[in-house]
């Protein structure tokens, strides 16, 4: 159970009767294959953006508010695809705003770097940087920004204490705590406080209210949203616990195809798809899945996601060996049959 809580809180990523209905086809397999061929099309759009961010950043006084805001901007287009280079911004940031003496810009700047090292698996040094914040106060225009923050990094040590139950459970206090504080101060008609509004329901046993918004969010927002694809993958979690494992991963598929159209490389769902095809015996597709996801960890400096993967891989990639193997095997005996 333990390990379905905190897939919901990872990436914490219609109608009820069309729920039901979904399993996954050919078709979205096809769809997903398409998107993976398509990934430097995406990539080279968020390389094109963060290179008019560099522009203005470079064409700004060095510790100006114009150069800052370059720089936080540039920190967050490289925040979940390449965390190096978002944490050397943050980083810029924060050294601009010390020469500026604005304490709000150097929380700001720090809220962003805690997100970073979380991502690059630094998490005792961003709950260290969270308290001092908190010590210290937060101002009240960052108030969502610090709650986002703290959510964010406790998803990620609730996952990687799922082995500990006294860690897992007070990491997940913490981890409800804030994304409840944030529902409180989110706008109610934003996507952003029904996508937590459904993982609070979820992670409370309220299921069918979860379903319903989570269905919601994938009709109302474009697929090239992350919070679709936390919305696809939450509702494949739920679908998964209910035993539903066909339409677990058509919303692992619709999660993943997401994820390469946000240009997102700190994933999951490709990940937790490789897994449940290779174990229908899809071993071509599982092989190529996980490879995507290890390529794309790998890219991101993503230590959790890398770990994740590196202990699936050589399963799947011993089978696809083995699949290969037999394969000229049988090439083999047919010409010869044949000659």
């Amino acid at each position: 159970m333990a390990k379905h809580i905190v897939t919901l809180i990872a990436l914490l990523i219609s109608g009820m009767a069309s729920f039901a209905q979904m399993s996954l086809t050919p078709k979205e397999l096809n769809m997903l294959d398409n998107e993976i061929s398509r990934k430097h099309i995406y990539d080279n759009s968020k390389y094109n953006r963060i290179a008019k961010l560099s522009e203005e950043s470079y064409s700004s006084a060095k510790y100006s508010a114009r150069r800052y805001h370059a720089s936080i901007q540039l920190a967050k287009e490289y925040e979940t695809f390449k965390s190096d280079s978002a944490l050397y911004y943050f980083n810029q940031a924060y050294h601009i705003a010390e020469e500026l003496n604005d304490s709000s810009k150097i929380t700001l700047a720090k809220l962003g770097r805690i997100k970073v090292l979380a991502i690059l698996g630094y998490f005792k040094e961003s709950m260290t940087e969270l308290d001092e914040i908190e010590a210290q106060g937060v101002p009240e225009e960052l108030k969502d920004e610090w709650l986002d923050t703290s959510r964010q990094l406790y998803a990620y040590v609730t996952t990687y204490a799922i082995d500990n139950e006294f860690l897992f459970n007070r990491y997940l206090k913490k981890l409800n705590y804030y994304r409840d504080k944030q529902l409180e101060i989110l706008d109610k008609n934003s996507p952003e406080h029904k996508l937590f509004l459904a993982e609070h329901y979820a992670v409370n046993g309220e299921t069918t209210k979860a379903k319903l918004l989570f269905g919601e969010l994938i009709n109302e927002i474009p697929d090239s949203s992350n919070i679709y694809a936390r919305a696809a993958h939450n509702l494949s979690t739920i679908k998964s616990v209910e035993g539903h494992d066909g339409a677990a991963a058509y919303y692992l598929a619709k999660s993943a195809i997401s994820d390469i159209k946000c240009s997102v490389k700190e994933t999951l769902s490709i990940q937790e798809l490789a897994i449940y095809l290779y174990n229908i015996g899809d071993i071509a597709r599982a092989y190529k899945y996980i490879s995507s996801s290890l390529a794309d960890a790998v890219f991101c400096n993503a230590r959790l996601r890398t770990a994740e993967v590196s202990k699936i891989i050589p399963l799947i990639d011993g089978a696809y060996k083995d699949q290969l193997e037999k394969q000229r095997k049988t090439l083999v005996a047919t010409n010869i049959l044949v000659g």
